[in-house]
C-alpha cells in the first residue's frame, strides 16, 4: 500500500491544444504551483510548443514538469523516445507518465516497463500522472516507489 501522504498542490497541465497561451499572465492571474507541460506521446511525436514553455518556465524559476503522453505501443522506445526529449531538464522539472487511453488496455506491467526503461535512462523516477478511477480500477503495488498525481478534473473537490 502507498504511503498515504496527501499533498494539494495547483497545478495544470498544457499541451499543444493551449498553443499561444501566455505563461506569465497566466502565472500572473492565477494561485498556480506549477505547469506540466506535454512533451511527447507514443514514440515519435513530440508537442511544438514543448521547448518554448519549459525554457520559459526554466528560465523564470517556475516550478514545472513535462509528461509523455503513454500511448501503449512499445514501453521501452515510448521511454527513450521521451527521455530522448526532455534530457536537457532532467534534474531540472518533473517527469510525468500521463498513464490513460490505450495504454490502459496494456496494464500496470506496461507502465512499469515505461517506467523502468526510463529510470535506466535518466536516473529520475517519474511522476504516475492518472485519475482517480484508474487507480481504483487497476493494480499498483508493484508502483509504490513512484510518486502518484491523481487527476481531478470537473468539480474540484479534494480527492
Amino acid at each position: 500500500m502507498r504511503d498515504s501522504i496527501l499533498t494539494m498542490m495547483n497545478l495544470i497541465d498544457i499541451s499543444s491544444w493551449q498553443k499561444g497561451v501566455d505563461l506569465s499572465a497566466l502565472f500572473a492571474t492565477n494561485p498556480l504551483d506549477g505547469v506540466v507541460v506535454k512533451a511527447t506521446q507514443g514514440t515519435g511525436y513530440v508537442n511544438p510548443e514543448y521547448a518554448g514553455w519549459v525554457k520559459w518556465l526554466s528560465d523564470h524559476d517556475k516550478p514545472f514538469g513535462f509528461y509523455h503522453y503513454c500511448d501503449g505501443a512499445d514501453a521501452d522506445e515510448e521511454a527513450e523516445h521521451f527521455y530522448n526529449t526532455v534530457k536537457p531538464y532532467i534534474g531540472k522539472g518533473i517527469p510525468v507518465a500521463d498513464y490513460e487511453g490505450e495504454a490502459l488496455l496494456k496494464g500496470t506491467a506496461w507502465l512499469k516497463r515505461f517506467l523502468d526503461r526510463f529510470y535506466a535512462l535518466s536516473g529520475v523516477k517519474a511522476m504516475i500522472y492518472c485519475s482517480l478511477s484508474v487507480v481504483r480500477e487497476q493494480p499498483f503495488d508493484a508502483l509504490t516507489d513512484h510518486p502518484l498525481w491523481v487527476a481531478q478534473y470537473a468539480d474540484m473537490n479534494p480527492v
